[in-house]
């Protein structure tokens, strides 16, 4: 969302913090290195990060061999230092004879392979695969070692094995990936094209069905055949999954084999390629766009082809060639002009220059008043005005988005705006809040409409409906800032409530949750008996795959609790959250007391707290209020980036981040926004001074900084 969302949703910023993690999180120590990490999900699902923290069970007390392998993995995992290496290669000797002593070297192997020290690693290796629990890891890492060191054959036979031996392991997909890369590296394509004809997964994998194409290319050559079959998978790679790298890989051999195979290279139909190059216009590939549509612009008539010069023209204007190739087009299509002129207006917007921009948007409103392009303009002018705090002009513009096209992607947000400027211009809305809580009762508007309509009915003097509606939004909507705004108005209004309004059946109390139990179903405990070996050599995110693989097949809230706690372990704290709202339905409608207390844990995790507690002393913040910022903008992922290029566990938008460096003295790169400490400090500067903004109405470190030009810095 990028740092303006500040300007946009302060209180919902501040519920998060003061509702959920203040009460959550009790004070902890300075976090480790390790745990400070985040990473982006490996390409490979079977490798477990370079990172430990909490683990999904309880510890074994430290003076049990259990306990220390555990201590000495983690610590090796966080330190990597040659000392923690010591410690656990000579607990992984004592132990030479036992399964700890196996998964201790489990941990070294998977360690050096990482370091590149391949012999150390696949003598660890061999010894970890006497674990009878992990020897699947084992024999994976094992060739996925020989695989670095070149020694395909070897590899061959050991993922071979894998497959004959794990089919239902949870590093199958890696596996058969890696299976077939060796047997290609050998010479062996035909054993590559069986293990993924085998496989049910190959078709939904771009990089499983580019491998097949390359080993069924080889067999058909060896074979002296046309290769048929290849060139349909390098097709379907090719158009099925255009933004992957495996595509670009696909388009090599194509043209040679199209010349190869005349008139039996398989066509493809038109729909298919529109469909191609459309992905890369939702995906803001320029240059591939232009690309595509060039390609496509002598096989297209009509509609299609006016798309075909839309695109063309819209992806040269965002690569530079400025605004007179859009501005000529001739378009008869109805939709296709009404977006020309959007995108038109879209870019006088961003060179500030404003006549131009209303102007191309009252002539989109003019010629097309039904076209979504035209619903989409209308928005995009309620939001300008809306950022320079020109709530009336705004209002105008989202009225006209209603009036046109209430069921828009942005008719409900168009809508409150409406009713809200009036709410602030003093106006009786209390008719115009229930119509819209009746036309859009899905709206995340609604906890804001039933609080303004009791402070509507409470400027009424109607203090009994107003306790009414008080009532609802704090039973209804508990977790949300306007739910405790709303309790604190119960306190103040003495009046007995009204009957309730029959619209407020509209929204019903949230269902009963189910009573929360950390049992785990029987026919899972072999997955999660691996998940704790796992997770007690620091293999976190492997510990993951192997609880969500239980959960698949026997769902419990004590599996999704324990795999959000392994995703939070393995710095992946999007997907912890994630995981622990499906524990938590409609978690805004829930009472705090209703919930156990380490499901509200998993959905408001609390890392980075040390730094985050030194930013906060730093510019007189309460820390809540920054995690609840970070929650709610990464979701705690030191490398996040928005469709904005806003960056990091604050969102800081790159231009902001250079105003801020230089108002605290910092040198500044864009890397440098993905370094958690250094995001932290411009986050919490930048936070605090619009804070003071806001409520006193001055910057009390910008100087002559107004809103605008702070929402302006944002993106």
């Amino acid at each position: 969302m990028g740092s303006s969302a500040v300007l946009r949703q302060p209180v919902r910023i501040i519920a998060l913090s003061l509702i959920a993690i203040a009460f959550l999180c009790p004070p902890a120590p300075a976090q480790t290195k390790a745990q400070k990490k985040t990473t982006r999900p490996a390409k490979s699902s079977a490798k477990p990060p370079a990172k430990s923290s909490a683990p999904v069970r309880a510890k074994p007390a430290a003076n049990t061999p259990a306990g220390k392998l555990e201590i000495l993995a983690h610590t090796l995992d966080e330190k990597r230092t040659p000392a923690a290496y010591q410690q656990l290669s000579q607990f992984a000797t004592s132990q030479a004879k036992s399964p700890l002593g196996a998964r201790a070297a489990l941990a070294l192997g998977f360690y050096d392979f990482k370091e590149k020290h391949f012999p150390e690693a696949r003598n660890w290796l061999e010894k970890a695969a006497t674990d009878p629990l992990l020897t699947d890891y084992a024999l994976y890492w094992t060739g996925m070692t020989d695989r670095a060191t070149g020694d395909n054959d070897k590899a061959l036979a050991e993922f071979q094995e894998y497959r004959r031996r794990f089919s239902d392991g949870v590093m199958t997909d890696s596996a058969v990936e890696e299976l077939a890369r060796a047997a290609l590296a050998v010479d062996r394509p035909q054993d590559a094209v069986a293990v993924l004809d085998g496989y049910e997964k190959t078709a939904n994998r771009a990089a499983l069905l580019l491998l097949r194409a390359q080993g069924r290319e080889r067999v058909a050559s060896s074979k002296g055949e046309p290769p048929l079959a290849a060139v349909t998978d390098y097709l379907d790679v090719y158009y099925r999954f255009p933004l992957s790298e495996e595509a670009k890989t696909a388009a090599v051999p194509l043209p040679a084999l199209q010349v190869a195979l005349g008139e039996q290279f398989p066509g493809t139909p038109l729909a298919t390629e529109i469909a191609r190059a459309e992905a890369f216009n939702q995906a803001s590939r320029w240059n591939d766009l232009r690309n595509a549509y060039l390609e496509l612009l002598p096989k297209v008539s009509g509609t299609a082809r006016e798309r075909a010069q839309l695109r063309i023209a819209r992806a040269n204007l965002a690569l530079g060639a400025g605004l007179a190739e859009l501005s000529s087009l001739a378009l008869t299509d109805a939709d296709l002009d009404s977006e020309r002129l959007y995108l038109i207006s879209q870019e006088y917007r961003a060179k500030n220059l404003e006549s131009e921009m209303l102007e191309n948007i009252e002539l989109a409103a003019q010629k097309y008043p039904q076209s979504p392009s035209t619903a989409d303009a209308l928005f995009a002018a309620g939001n300008y005005f809306w950022v320079k705090l020109d709530r009336p002009r705004a209002a105008e513009y989202y009225a006209r988005v209603v009036a046109a096209a209430p069921a828009s992607a942005n008719g409900a947000v168009a809508q409150w705006r409406v009713v809200w400027t009036a709410y602030l211009m003093r106006g009786d809305v209390r008719d115009r809040i229930e119509q819209y809580l009746r036309q859009y009762p899905n709206s995340a508007y609604v906890v804001d409409a039933l609080y303004f309509l009791g402070r509507a009915q409470e400027r009424a003097g109607n203090l009994p409906d107003a306790r009414t509606i008080y009532l609802a939004t704090a039973q209804r909507f508990p977790q949300t800032y306007f739910g405790g705004a709303a309790s604190d108005r119960l306190r103040e209004i003495r009046s007995a409530p009204a009957s309730p309004a029959e619209f407020l059946s509209l929204f019903p109390v949230a269902a009963p949750l189910p009573p929360f139990s950390k049992a785990v179903p029987a026919a899972a405990n072999s997955r999660w008996t691996r998940a704790e070996a796992l997770s007690s050599i620091a293999f976190d995110q492997s510990a993951e795959l192997e609880l969500r693989a239980a959960n698949d097949k026997t769902p419990a809230p004590g599996l999704l609790l324990a795999i959000a706690d392994a995703a939070a372990a393995a710095g992946r704290y999007p997907v912890a959250i994630t995981t622990g709202r499906l524990l938590l339905p409609r978690l805004e409608a829930r009472q705090f007391d209703d919930v156990a207390p380490e499901v509200w844990r998993a959905v408001y995790p609390w890392p980075y707290r040390s730094e985050i507690e030194r930013e906060a002393s730093r510019n007189k913040l309460d820390p809540t209020l920054i995690a609840g910022l970070i929650r709610q903008e990464s979701a705690f992922a030191a490398d996040a980036i928005s469709v904005s290029d806003a960056i990091g566990l604050t969102q800081v938008w790159p231009p902001t981040g250079a105003t801020l460096a230089r108002a605290l003295k910092l040198s500044y790169s864009r890397t440098r926004l993905f370094d958690p400490d250094y995001n932290l400090r411009l986050g919490a500067y930048y936070l605090s001074n619009l804070l003071s903004m806001l409520t006193t109405g001055r910057s009390s470190r910008w100087r002559r900084t107004t809103p605008a030009r702070i929402a302006s810095w944002s993106g």
